[in-house]
């Protein structure tokens, strides 16, 4: 059977409407894992990243002619979590697909969470929900039915039903050698760059946090197996890049131990980072990390209203946001701190105490975006959603022109700052200029 994957283009490197997504050219690190399961099944595939390529959807939909069946992620593994709000490249492309005559099937988040609107909008074959690679032995003519695929025009196939969580120490090594690699470049660290992960899920209940694709449990690699992926990303692909996408590397603390001391003692040549909560790191083994290659953690903090973290449902730490990230420095390690606005009822001073937090901490490097109450997450659910918004934009009562602004002021006054552009140019050394075009699109207006 011969099967193309493919991640659709979208706008690059910010997303038109939505001012503070980054739209990020990283590997696909989903397709390629399902790109690797259906290669080990004997087919015969290929994988596209039209987003990196940035092919518009006519030309896309030409290179798959031929093709017994296309698999589109409307979100990659590195957008589970925060995907797109627009559709329509996803919309377009596999309309132009299925007119093509090409058998067309769908996976991401915006199925996962919305099946019925979102076959209606693509008009997709097939749509699988959850984790996608556990639902590919469905895509064959005449597979199993599987829970959580649904083929149109079958209807109803009784109560929903979920697949178990995907085994991830099964997993084969990710189809990366059916892209170009050198094209895949880290803003910071540079390139080649490569997406890998630790662990998926988190046992956190964020009430903004979507995890549908991730599924109820958290799961962990051993550490002996990180490292092999790391390795064999080094030695067979020649990347010098690590993004972990896991949404708390550090929360598999063993397993991190046990990467950082097999990746020193081999004396790979390759930079790496990760995302962590503050409460899941410590000075020892902020050190070992450092040793071992780690360059950049990106930090939650959200915000500095004890009231919206409540809201929020974010676990409480006993660590303090200024000593963590002052540990972060001393182990040689550059941090990002995320912050959001906007969330729940959040007043205008709660708003401007977060951005005081941004501006006092010792950051290397900040990223400030609205509080989405995306369906899927518990504050998501309990709204009233407008078919014309299946992805709502801001919390209701919440002024989005004037959230939108905020933002923006936020990034100025983070970036714009005496002595912070000679930082900024040094992280960006590797990455080359790219870091600075992103801040200038995220910025604009």
């Amino acid at each position: 059977m011969k099967i193309l994957l493919i991640r659709p283009s979208f706008d690059f490197p910010v997303a038109e409407g939505e001012r503070f997504t980054h739209n990020r050219a990283w590997t696909p690190l989903s397709l390629a894992l399902c790109a690797a399961l259906l290669r080990r099944e004997g087919n015969e595939v290929g994988l596209l990243d039209a987003h990196r390529a940035r092919l518009p959807v006519p030309e896309t939909a030409a290179a798959a002619a031929g093709a017994d069946l296309v698999l589109v992620t409307s979100s990659p593994i590195d957008r589970w979590e925060c995907p797109n709000l627009d559709l329509s490249p996803v919309a377009a492309l596999v309309r132009s697909l299925r007119a093509a005559g090409l058998p067309t099937a769908l996976c991401g988040v915006h199925g996962t969470v919305l099946p019925e609107e979102v076959m209606e909008l693509t008009g997709a074959d097939i749509l699988i929900r959850g984790e996608p690679e556990s639902a590919l032995g469905a895509l064959r003519a005449g597979g199993p039915e599987t829970p959580g695929v649904i083929f149109r025009g079958r209807g109803p196939t009784g109560p929903e039903k979920t697949r178990p969580p995907v085994d991830l120490a099964a997993l084969p090594f990710p189809a990366y050698d059916l892209l170009p690699l050198r094209g895949y470049r880290h803003l910071f660290l540079g390139g080649p760059a490569v997406v890998l992960e630790g662990s998926r899920g988190c046992p956190a209940a964020c009430a903004v946090c979507l995890k549908a694709m991730y599924g109820p449990l958290y799961r962990a690699k051993p550490g002996e197996m990180i490292f092999a992926e790391v390795q064999r990303a080094s030695r067979d692909l020649g990347a010098r890049a690590v993004i972990f996408i896991d949404l708390d590397f550090c929360l598999n603390r063993p397993g991190v131990e046990e990467f950082c001391r097999r990746l020193l003692k081999a004396k790979l040549r390759l930079d790496w980072c990760c995302t962590a909560h503050p409460g899941s790191t410590d000075r020892e083994l902020l050190k070992l990390m450092g040793k071992a290659g780690c360059r950049l953690i990106h930090y939650g903090f959200e915000s500095a209203s004890p009231r919206v973290l409540e809201l929020l449902g974010r676990r409480a730490s006993s660590r303090k946001p200024k000593p963590v990230l002052e540990e972060t420095r001393a182990a040689g390690i550059a941090s990002l701190g995320f912050f959001m606005f906007g969330a729940f009822d959040e007043t205008g001073p709660e708003r401007e105490a977060t951005l005081r937090m941004a501006l006092e901490l010792p950051l290397d490097l900040a990223s400030f975006h609205i509080c989405q109450p995306l369906p899927g997450t518990t504050a998501g659910a309990a709204l009233t959603r407008e078919r014309s918004e299946l992805f709502p934009a801001v919390f209701p009562g919440q002024d989005r022109a004037g959230l939108e602004r905020f933002t923006a002021a936020a990034w100025r006054r983070f970036y714009f700052r005496p002595g912070r552009f000679p930082r900024l140019a040094r992280l960006a050394g590797r990455g080359g200029f790219g870091a600075v075009s992103l801040l200038r699109s995220l910025i604009r207006g």
